[in-house]
């Protein structure tokens, strides 16, 4: 546009300078040169910026790109350290690199959480959440158990209606597992997987029929009918089902005198 365009004008001018002659002009014949080359250089990329704009409709321009279909997951795996809270994650933080990733300070009144890098894996995992996994009943005032350590002791949550509440979202009394607070049954993840058509399964360092694995598969009044929940995982439509456990050896892999039944996995 600007080598087409008829001479006279000013734009028309430069453009001939920069496009006809066979050598520069130096600084004495013509002290702006630099600048009056650059001017026409402008205008070439804002009329080329304006030309591609002029080739989209509006609607094209104001229009969002398409989102990228998700990915659904192949599977999903639930790993559940039984126990585990925020200051024994950070203790084992201590314990194995010197430092930890969040840690409370201070005095009952004022305390502040300190944040420095994260330690482990979890900590590093681009989507957190959290939960409250105490029973129906049960409560949780951190003020308070810093005040007092003995306070949760008085009311501790059982491993039951903790794992009720993270399998099912729903909490329920300390004996109550994958039942209501009214020992009403509710729907686990497994139970969802089956119905859809997909494969569960659940494994366990300790017996099939404890509390944490067992709030994924059954509903049972209570945690410690061990024979009524190992019934129920048994004729379930689990796929698998793993436990810990064995009637001729103790806890610590030690050979007992004589064999207990009380656990088979």
């Amino acid at each position: 546009m600007l080598t087409s365009r008829p001479s006279g004008g000013t734009h028309g001018d430069l453009a001939g300078v920069a496009t006809s002659r066979s050598r520069h002009p130096t600084h004495e014949e013509n002290p702006m040169n630099t600048r009056r080359i650059a001017a026409p250089l402008f205008s070439l990329a804002l009329v080329a910026g304006l030309t591609c704009a002029g080739n989209v409709s509006s609607a094209d321009a104001t229009a969002p790109l398409p989102a990228k279909k998700a990915k659904a997951p192949k599977n999903v795996i639930v790993l559940i350290g039984d126990g585990m809270g925020y200051k024994q994650i950070a203790a084992a933080s201590l314990y194995e690199k010197g430092r930890s990733y969040k840690q409370a300070v201070g005095q009952p009144g004022a305390v502040r959480e300190v944040t420095g890098r994260p330690v482990t894996l979890q900590e590093k995992f681009p989507v957190q959440a959290d939960m409250a996994t105490y029973s129906v009943k049960g409560s949780y005032d951190p003020l308070r158990a810093w005040r007092d350590f003995e306070c949760v002791k008085a009311d501790p949550t059982g491993s039951a209606a903790a794992g009720t509440a993270m399998s099912t979202g729903v909490k329920t009394y300390n004996a109550g597992l994958g039942v209501d607070a009214d020992g009403k049954p509710v729907e686990n993840p497994s139970e969802r997987a089956i119905a859809l058509g997909k494969a569960a399964g659940s494994i366990s360092s300790v017996q099939f029929s404890h509390a944490t694995p067992a709030s994924y598969v059954v509903h049972n009044k209570s945690r410690n009918d061990h024979m009524g929940i190992a019934k129920q995982e048994v004729a379930s439509e689990m796929t698998v089902m793993m436990g810990a456990g064995n009637p001729h050896f103790d806890d610590n892999g030690k050979k007992l005198k004589a064999p207990k039944y009380g656990y088979i996995s």
